[in-house]
């Protein structure tokens, strides 16, 4: 104890020493050593060499440690039970003083020889080597040193305005500061402040190395291996992520090992470079908790929290998410609080997991903002923008959404462009202006923000305000398919239902299931009827026609099929267990004992899952073999997901050889269900030229596909319900912002609002010529009835001037390569009386032919117009004759009144024929 109360008193004298620093130093050095000429134990440092020197502090420090034991060896014990306690007391008070002086006089004397001067270190070398003597910087350089200092402070406080502090790194980097061009080489990595442009890091790493800097070559390598990781400046590729950080490990790179799991266990999660897989993410990170991982269980918890409240891997599951936020925050885990609460408040913004709750979020943002949160000023402000142009929680409000984007774009916000680009686009509170939407749709798209890479993509592929790219349109789409790829389950996700109003109107189903009907289904599933119990679970599961996505009612409805021995059932509630959510815990041995029981009945869905299992090892040891047999099993009964898998196992050489055209054959099938990841890879495929020719357009098409059902489709049956609802304008707001994505059930949609009148804020002429713009636009994606719209805006003249060929034109297009009957019929109307065509009543008469084989709806117009067409043929053919009579020249004349209104004439005889066909049918009375 005495030891140690020394060792913490010469600790306090070295820490007291450096503090007063070396001029204090040396004039308390003088008094002392004036005082102690005589000592013999004092020596000064600048005559003797290091060693002698330690030799002689030892010396001291052991003659202090020494007198201090015989001192406290010496005193006087105290004897407790002889002294009262005040008298105890007032002894032990002063022993303590004494030692205490005691103790300051042994520190005096170690103090005297710590405090000696120019110290001879020649021995010290191989114990403590002197520190560098720093080169004095030029003023060039303290000026690097200043800027790096200030953009770092930017980026370490993560300020919003991110493109500042890079502009300030860069200024330090162009000053010659190579810890400005390392930061500035990870900042290309990830598109902090700008594009991503992981060659031209790659580049400053290599020349930082190149010059000697010392963290360049191991730092990069494993910057660029998250970079592949995360698919930054390139296609993910996880596989080679993996080779480099296993390459770090081997040369001991001391973060590569834990860093490089954790980050493709994180891969796992948002689906990056593969299929997402929640559970085997969840594995790794308990692998890495148990091998003492620091990061790895709150992170691993907090990713998978995360995952929950977007539907990451399985359904919304928002009340489980807020359980785990928190208990992570009860665990003090640092960043659980603020994130939990910021994501929730997204959640209530878009209504993920229950209704929309805007004013409940702004307040939530509001708290935070008021906490400090770094994202929550910003972000919450752009969510509650979006709000008010789309309308959600109250009346759309575009003034006050502009006024919010402005503010946000000067901050530095990348995706309040996205916001402004709309506008400006769509002529939204500001007048129309393409160039300043393409100006910010560009910014918003270099700072990846995913609505400004669509709508700009969008606008290279169909050549709307820009010259036609398809390889810029492919490098956009290529982004932003990535991301809604790595967001989807191998289920394929929730189904994203393109409602047409149009079709809606006119008495089509529309897509959505009729609430009358679901309740029909109910009913028979509650009385036991099997098949409905099926339906209605698939429904639940897979989301889509109106039904909700739960899987605590497809577990409902399965458990009570699969009593009653349905193969079905039972292969998708192995689903169900295998994949997890909404408050059901994924467990693999409930799983494997649904499908197998699937399997055993010879189901496709159980095959599939049993490849599935067997594949990544859940349950059962990983045997490639078996899941490709089982895979195949599956897909040869046609089930999309044994497809798919097979596609992926041909790919990636996965249990078999690898064969690009057989990869390319089974996710080509797959994708004839239309599953995304086989829309995603199909395109990759047509993209590379991998067992296909290499086709711009067709991968273009194909990624096109996969970036509508990301996520942010599901606003389309938002705004259908506020359609439903009769908010006409927060609908057609919420189909605009979709249309500029070029969703073409947007565009149509959007068009027909206003060609219905129901959007009124418009003057009548631009309304006419917005629809038009808008059903052209659906048009070129190839909705034949926008095109036959088309057709009708020219004949009759809305919104353009009226141009009869150029309506015949539409229509032709829309009757020769789409088969629309209408267009057929309008065809051949317009021949029949040479309206822009040729009169040809032989052609009109085939056009009438076709249009009612085409179409059962047309049958009936068509024979009417046939009638009509074959009394004016009759009437033609009297024509010749009767002209020169005087009943000819009353009737059939150029001039004749008759002649010129033929059509009316004839309907009138043909209803008045009609009127008397009822009165002869008509029920006779009893006799």
């Amino acid at each position: 104890m005495r030891l140690k109360l020394l060792v913490l008193l010469l600790c306090v004298a070295f820490s007291v020493a450096e503090i007063l620093g070396p001029d204090a130093a040396q004039s308390e050095t003088k008094t002392e050593e004036e005082e102690d000429d005589d000592d013999p134990l004092v020596t000064t440092k600048k005559d003797i060499d290091a060693d002698e020197y330690l030799k002689n502090l030892n010396k001291v420090v052991s003659e202090q440690i020494k007198q201090f034991n015989e001192y406290v060896g010496t005193r006087e014990p105290l004897d407790k039970d002889s002294l009262s306690t005040e008298e105890y007391l007032e002894k032990s008070a002063k022993i303590l003083e004494q030692m205490k002086e005691r103790m300051d006089q042994q520190a005096g004397w170690v103090d005297t020889m710590l405090d000696l001067k120019e110290p001879s270190l020649k021995g010290l070398d191989s114990l403590q080597p002197a520190p560098e003597e720093q080169p004095e910087l030029t003023p060039e350089e303290q000026e690097a040193a200043a800027l790096y200092s200030a953009g770092m402070s930017l980026l370490n406080r993560r300020s919003s305005d991110v493109t500042a502090a890079i502009a300030l790194i860069q200024q330090a980097a162009a000053r010659g500061s190579a810890p400005a061009r390392l930061a500035l080489a990870w900042a290309r990595v990830y598109g902090e402040g700008g594009a991503v442009d992981v060659e031209a890091a790659r580049r400053e790493f290599e020349e930082l190395v190149k010059e000697g800097h010392a963290d360049a070559h191991s730092s990069g390598r494993l910057a660029l291996a998250w970079a592949r990781v995360h698919g930054e400046g390139g296609a993910v590729d996880v596989e080679a992520a993996r080779r480099e950080f296993e390459e770090l490990v081997k040369e001991g790179h001391a973060d590569a090992h834990s860093s490089g799991r954790l980050a493709l266990a994180w891969a796992r999660v948002h689906g990056e470079g593969g299929a997402v897989d929640v559970e085997a993410a969840r594995r790794e990170f308990e692998e890495l908790v148990k091998e003492g991982h620091a990061d790895a269980h709150s992170s691993g918890r907090l990713a998978l929290a995360w995952a929950r409240v977007h539907g990451e891997g399985g359904a919304v599951d928002v009340e489980a998410a807020r359980r785990e936020f928190e208990e992570l925050v009860k665990e003090g885990h640092a960043d659980a609080h603020s994130s939990g609460r910021l994501a929730l408040a997204w959640a209530r913004v878009h209504g993920e997991g229950g209704a929309v709750d805007v004013e409940a979020a702004r307040r939530e943002f509001e708290e935070l903002v008021k906490e400090g949160h770094a994202d929550a000023h910003s972000s919450g402000r752009l969510a509650l923008a979006w709000a008010r142009v789309h309308g959600e929680g109250g009346a759309v409000d575009v003034e006050a959404a502009r006024r919010e984007f402005e503010e946000l774009v000067k901050e530095g916000h990348a995706d309040a462009h996205s916001g402004l680009g709309f506008m400006y686009a769509t002529g939204t509170g500001v007048p129309v202006s393409q160039a300043r939407a393409l100006v910010h749709y560009t910014a918003g798209a270099l700072a990846g923000s995913t609505y400004s890479q669509m709508a700009l993509a969008y606008r290279y592929w169909a050549g709307h305000t820009l010259r036609a790219s398809c390889h810029d349109a492919l490098t956009l789409y290529m982004k932003v398919a990535a991301k809604v790829a790595s967001s989807v389950s191998l289920s394929g996700g929730p189904a994203i239902q393109r409602v047409r109003l149009l079709e809606e109107a006119e008495g089509g189903a529309g897509g959505t299931l009729d609430t009358d009907l679901i309740e029909y289904y109910q009913l028979l599933a509650e009385k036991g009827d099997v098949q409905a119990q099926v339906g209605l679970g698939q429904l639940h599961f897979q989301g889509g026609r109106g039904v909700t996505l739960d899987a605590s009612k497809a577990l409902h409805y399965f458990q009570h099929a699969a009593a009653a021995g349905n193969a079905v059932a039972h292969a998708f509630l192995g689903k169900i267990y295998l994949e997890g959510g909404d408050g059901i815990k994924a467990d693999n041995e409930t799983a494997l004992r649904y499908f197998k029981k699937a399997a055993e009945l010879n189901n496709p869905v159980g095959q599939s899952g049993l490849g599935i299992m067997y594949l990544q090892g859940r349950g059962v040891p990983k045997d490639p073999s078996a899941a490709f047999k089982y895979f195949t099993m599956a897909a040869n009964q046609g089930w999309v997901e044994g497809q798919l898998h097979l596609g992926f196992m041909y790919f990636g050489g996965i249990g078999v050889r690898r064969d690009f055209k057989q990869a390319n054959k089974y996710f080509s099938l797959a994708s004839q269900s239309g599953h995304v990841l086989a829309f995603y890879h199909l395109a990759h495929m047509h993209a590379q030229g991998l067992g296909v020719a290499r086709s711009c357009t067709t991968a273009v098409e194909l990624f096109k596909n996969v970036c509508e059902r990301g996520q942010w489709g599901a606003r389309l049956m938002a705004a259908h319900g506020a359609w439903r609802a009769r908010d006409a304008l927060s609908s057609f707001h919420q189909y605009l912002a979709l249309a500029e994505q070029g969703y073409e059930a947007a565009q149509t949609n959007a068009a027909y609002l206003l060609d219905n009148g129901e959007v009124t804020h418009f003057p009548e002429p631009e309304r006419w010529r917005r629809a038009l713009q808008l059903w052209s636009r659906a048009a070129a994606q190839g909705y034949s009835p926008a095109r036959v719209k088309l057709g009708d805006y020219h004949y009759y003249g809305l919104g353009t001037v009226a141009d009869l060929e150029a309506a015949a034109h539409h229509y032709r297009i829309a009757s020769e390569q789409q088969h629309n009957a209408q267009a057929t019929f309008n065809l051949g109307y317009m021949h029949s009386l040479g309206l822009g065509l040729t009169r040809d009543l032989h052609l009109a008469k085939r056009c009438f032919d076709l249009a009612a084989d085409t179409a059962p709806d047309a049958r009936l117009p068509s024979a009417l117009a046939l009638a009509a067409l074959g009394t004016a043929t009759t009437l033609y053919s009297a024509h010749k004759n009767l002209l020169q009579s005087p009943l000819g020249v009353m009737f059939l004349s150029g001039d004749s009144l008759f002649l010129s209104n033929w059509d009316l004439y004839l309907i009138t005889a043909l209803l008045g024929a009609l009127g008397v066909v009822v009165y002869l049918r008509r029920p006779q009375p009893a006799q």
